[in-house]
């Protein structure tokens, strides 16, 4: 199971996307555009469509130091 703990939450992978997007005060299309992907992408990942390759994680990783 891909689950984090934050602040003594328990959130799997695709909660931890759309928190650390939410933090960081950006859209969808920002999200992306900062790490590298399309709007679709992230808009899929949110909604458990699809999973992000390696290299999307190493980027989004980034985003949260």
């Amino acid at each position: 199971m891909n689950t984090a703990y934050y602040r003594g939450e328990n959130m799997n992978f695709l909660e931890g996307i759309k928190y650390i997007r939410k933090v960081t005060y950006l859209n969808q299309e920002s999200f992306a555009k900062e790490i590298g992907v399309s709007f679709s992408t992230v808009n899929r990942w949110e909604h458990g469509k699809s999973k992000p390759n390696y290299a999307a994680i190493k980027n989004q990783c980034f985003l949260q130091y």
